[in-house]
């Protein structure tokens, strides 16, 4: 029997709280390295979202920002030493039409 199988959250729009800058990054990290750098990231208080996946890269993740300049900080920090990283594709996103399953206000 799991314990875990049922979460309540709430729902908040970043910018609400402060965190109006969104990014996406995509990496290809070494398989041998993947369960490191997922750690390493996942202790990255921004990072809001973070998953393997199958295609060109293997790890897909989602941080949320106070601003442009803090967003940069974040790619060159988290990014530079992380163990395995191959490449990095990150992206701005510029608007978001449905969070969490829910439509975004339009």
């Amino acid at each position: 029997m799991t314990s875990h199988a049922l979460h309540l959250r709430l729902l908040a729009e970043p910018a609400v709280l402060g965190y109006p800058v969104e990014g996406r990054f995509r990496l290809t990290v070494h398989p041998g390295a993947v369960d490191e750098a997922v750690r390493v990231l996942a202790r990255e208080p921004s990072v809001r979202h973070l998953a393997l996946t199958t295609g060109r890269t293997n790890i897909l993740g989602y941080a949320s920002h106070a601003s442009m300049a803090e967003l940069r900080t974040f790619v060159a920090r988290a990014f530079s030493g992380l163990p395995g990283l191959h490449s990095a594709d990150t992206s701005l996103l510029m608007r978001t039409y449905k969070r969490a399953g829910a439509p975004a206000r339009l």
